[in-house]
């Protein structure tokens, strides 16, 4: 009798699981915040929680970027997930737009030790700006004097020729 309620619990957690998403999905790790790379642009949207910002589409490559506005720590930024021609997140990057000047190495230092801790043994090496996983690449980065967090995915490439469906341009 205990083995057959065993069974039955296993099922009904099964079938719940398989209403918001497959086994496989729940118990696989996420690459970034709760996303995983090659996710569609609508998973992405289902997935991120922070507030949607814009859409920008790169009519040179037909890429495209969904920008949200988060918050990391204490510390308001910007989220770009970067789409592939295939509508496949490759790439996000995190930009701290309100990093005052005089605070911004003090920012930095915090940022590498965080980064140390999350991804042990991921660092190239002690001056290094860049860590790597088995599925991706972390690097520092400053755009347009703001610090940032880049994420490349090591598994889907940002331009994919002949399978699946071209990016949905009419969507956005």
């Amino acid at each position: 009798m205990p083995r057959k309620l065993s069974r039955a619990c296993v099922v009904i957690v099964a079938v719940l699981l398989g209403q918001t998403g497959t086994l496989a999905a729940f118990a696989q790790d996420f690459d970034f915040r709760s996303v995983r790379w090659g996710m569609t642009i609508e998973e992405v949207r289902a997935a991120e929680p922070s507030h949607f910002f814009e859409s920008i589409l790169k009519p040179s490559s037909d890429q495209m970027s969904l920008v949200y506005e988060c918050m990391i720590g204490e510390q308001p930024c910007r989220l770009f997930c970067e789409f592939n021609n295939r509508g496949r997140v490759y790439a996000s990057y995190y930009s701290f737009i309100e990093v005052p000047f005089e605070q911004i190495y003090d920012f930095d230092r915090r940022l590498r030790a965080t980064l140390d801790e999350k991804y042990p043994k991921a660092r190239e090496n002690r001056r290094s700006d860049f860590w790597r996983t088995k599925t991706t690449d972390i690097e520092l980065r400053s755009s347009k004097g703001h610090p940032g967090v880049y994420y490349a995915s090591r598994t889907v490439p940002a331009v994919e020729d002949g399978a699946g469906e071209p990016l949905p341009k009419d969507q956005f």
